[in-house]
């Protein structure tokens, strides 16, 4: 016959047991959920790897393109010996042979030339006092000593520049009288994106692209030396996608001012776009000007 005090301890034992095989669910639990994140996280590295292929392919293409265009361009065939139209000189320039005096000129600036230097501002960020400790003389400490400004000096220099973050939190209300539940609605689209780059991040890319004419490549890489935050190729074409789109009425509206000019100048040069040549025409009057490309 089984004692009792066996049976408890069975019971015991049992309980232990359970204990293990409770923790090990929850162990188990945890990795199933750890590895659900990392093969969605492969999957996006997978790909984010196969548009960098995609890319590399496309700067192999250009790069092609570049070494042929450069080597056109050695050539040095211009409207001058060729059938070219003056136009598609692009900017090639006959060598001038300097003036006697030219030559005799020293680089820099010429003798009775007013230099021009810094202007002492009258308004100030930060005051920075530097006063002697002890005499030089005899070592004595001037601790309680009042000194007097004898020299002002300014320094101009910009603050580091950094990335600033703004975190966005949506508040849930519940009606007391109704008892329906009313949150607040946040900005853009953090709605259905919890992290975006903000307004004066965007105008900045699109600044760079269109103004400074600066290639995406390059304007992640200045963003990142003087930011720290790097910006993906991908999200660099899309802002500038969504202003060109913004935009899209304004561009058709200076071709319309344009159109009803007295007098209107034009221009064209050659252009590639994804490998494909084409031409860029240009009209323009004393207020505005219209580009497109043809191919």
């Amino acid at each position: 016959m089984i004692s009792e005090k066996y049976i408890q301890e069975l019971n015991r034992k049992l309980d232990e047991i359970n204990e293990k095989v409770g923790t090990l669910e929850s162990d188990l639990k945890k990795i199933r959920e750890e590895n659900s994140v990392l093969k969605k996280e492969n999957t996006r590295l997978k790909k984010e790897n196969l548009q960098l292929k995609k890319n590399n392919n496309q700067l192999r293409k250009d790069n092609i393109e570049l070494k042929e265009e450069i080597r056109r361009l050695k050539k040095g065939t211009d409207s001058s010996n060729s059938s070219k139209p003056p136009s598609s000189d692009m900017g090639k320039k006959k060598r001038m042979r300097k003036t006697k005096n030219e030559q005799s000129k020293k680089i820099g600036g010429q003798k009775g030339h007013k230099g021009q230097h810094l202007k002492f501002r009258k308004e100030v960020d930060h005051i920075v006092e530097h006063e002697p400790i002890n005499c030089s003389g005899c070592g004595s400490y001037f601790s309680a000593l009042e000194g007097r400004v004898v020299k002002k000096a300014q320094v101009i220099d910009i603050p580091p520049v950094r990335a600033e973050v703004t975190e966005h939190r949506q508040i849930e209300k519940q009606c007391t009288k109704c008892g329906k539940r009313n949150t607040g609605r946040l900005p853009g689209t953090l709605d259905y994106s919890a992290v975006q780059y903000g307004e004066n991040m965007r105008q900045l890319i699109t600044y760079l692209s269109v103004r400074q004419y600066l290639p995406m490549a390059r304007i992640s890489e200045l963003i990142e030396a003087v930011c720290g935050e790097r910006l993906s190729v991908g999200t660099i074409a899309n802002t500038i996608e969504g202003y060109a789109n913004k935009l899209e009425k304004v561009y058709w509206k200076i071709r319309d001012r344009i159109a009803t000019s007295k007098v209107v100048g034009s221009d064209e040069t050659g252009a590639r776009v994804n490998g494909i040549k084409g031409l860029i025409w240009t009209w323009q009057n004393e207020k505005y000007n219209f580009s497109v490309r043809l191919r």
